[in-house]
C-alpha cells in the first residue's frame, strides 16, 4: 500500500512532478535542467493511511469522555441522522456537524479544544498509528524531504499530530471559531 506521494518540485517555479513512490521515478517527464534545483516533497494522508482508524469519530469520543461523559447518553439521537445520511437526505458535512454538537455541544473554548486536540494528538502516536508510517515519516526526513500531512481532517486536531511527528506544514479541513469557541460548523468540505 502507498503510504505517500513523494513530489519534487522545482525551487524557482514551484512545478510539481509526481513521483511514483515504489521507484522515486517521475510519472511526469522534465527536462534535465527543471531537475537541477529540486526540493523533496512528501506527502502523507492521515485517515486509514498513517493511522490504523478515521480519526473524527474516535476524536469526537474521546473528547466527548474528557469533557462531557454525560452527552454519550446522546449518541441514540444520531441513528436517525445516520439514516438520513444513508438515504440521502442530508450531506456528509451536516452529518459530522451534529455529531460534533452530541459530542462537544454547541462550543468549545479555544484553550479545551486545544488541550483535547493535543491529548488525542498523544493518544494516536502512541497507539492508533502503523509503525510503517512512522518509520516512512523519520526515513524521508533523514533524506530531506519537507513533509506534509494533507488531510480531510480538522485541522485543530491534526496540527498537534503534525507537530508530534515533527512534520513541518498541514494541509486539513477547517474549522468554524466565533468568540474564540470552537462550534460545529465545518469550514469547507
Amino acid at each position: 500500500k502507498q503510504i505517500i506521494a513523494p513530489l519534487y518540485r522545482e525551487s524557482s517555479s514551484a512545478i510539481a512532478l509526481m513521483m511514483n513512490f515504489q521507484s522515486r521515478a517521475p510519472i511526469v517527464e522534465s527536462t534535465p535542467q527543471a531537475c537541477l534545483s529540486v526540493q523533496k516533497i512528501a506527502i502523507y494522508d492521515v485517515d486509514r493511511t498513517l493511522t490504523r482508524l478515521p480519526t473524527y469519530t474516535p476524536f469526537l469520543f474521546h473528547a466527548m469522555m474528557w469533557r462531557a461523559p454525560w452527552r454519550g447518553f446522546l449518541i441514540p439521537l444520531l441513528l436517525p441522522v445516520a439514516c438520513a445520511y444513508k438515504f440521502g437526505i442530508i450531506s456528509r458535512r451536516q452529518m459530522k456537524q451534529f455529531m460534533h454538537w452530541i459530542a462537544l455541544g454547541k462550543h468549545v473554548h479555544r484553550k479545551e479544544a486545544d488541550t483535547l486536540a493535543a491529548r488525542f494528538a498523544e493518544k494516536l502516536f502512541f497507539s492508533g498509528l502503523y509503525k510503517k508510517s512512522i518509520e516512512q515519516i523519520e526515513r524521508d526526513r533523514s533524506e530531506g524531504f519537507f513533509q506534509i500531512l494533507a488531510t480531510a481532517a480538522p485541522h485543530f486536531y491534526i496540527e498537534p499530530l503534525a507537530r508530534r511527528l515533527k512534520i513541518e506544514d498541514v494541509v486539513a479541513t477547517g474549522s468554524s471559531w466565533s468568540n474564540g469557541k470552537l462550534t460545529p460548523i465545518i469550514d469547507g468540505e
